[in-house]
């Protein structure tokens, strides 16, 4: 019982610490970026197969705005 409480606490410790340190992806500010908000727009050069694809590793989620934000 009390391995599992410090499971719990330190899990929560780890959501804590990520939740607070965690920077969302930032979206150039150039004249390719700013054009449009549109998902579909994004993935005409970032999606599966196109010049600028998203690496391997990157959330297979084409709703680009939930996670990257536009640069400063």
């Amino acid at each position: 019982m009390a391995v599992v409480l410090g499971l719990m606490i330190l899990l929560a410790v780890l959501l804590l610490v990520f939740t607070i340190t965690h920077q969302r992806p930032l979206v150039p500010r150039d004249p390719d970026h700013l054009r449009s908000d549109d998902p579909e727009d994004c993935l005409s050069c970032h999606g599966r197969g196109r010049p600028h694809a998203r690496p391997k590793n990157h959330p297979l989620n084409d709703r680009c705005w939930e996670c990257h934000e536009r640069a400063g």
